[in-house]
């Protein structure tokens, strides 16, 4: 997969999260996909979600935090 498709599936994952108004946090597993995971972030805090960010859970193991 290709950058752009990367950071595209990203950005349509972020507003398909960010579309339902979600009131707590959530993590969401991107499993060894750090690109994707960072870009998700920058998205949802970029459209104006809480907070959000890019955690490693393990070694090579990557979750995105959501929280408003």
């Amino acid at each position: 997969m290709t950058m752009k498709a990367v950071l595209a599936t990203t950005a349509l994952l972020a507003a398909s999260i960010l579309g339902a108004g979600v009131a707590h946090a959530d993590y969401i597993d991107f499993g060894t996909n750090q690109v994707a995971c960072k870009a998700a972030a920058r998205q949802a805090n970029a459209s104006g979600y809480g907070y959000s960010y890019c955690y490693e859970t393990g070694p090579g193991h990557y979750s995105l935090y959501l929280a408003d």
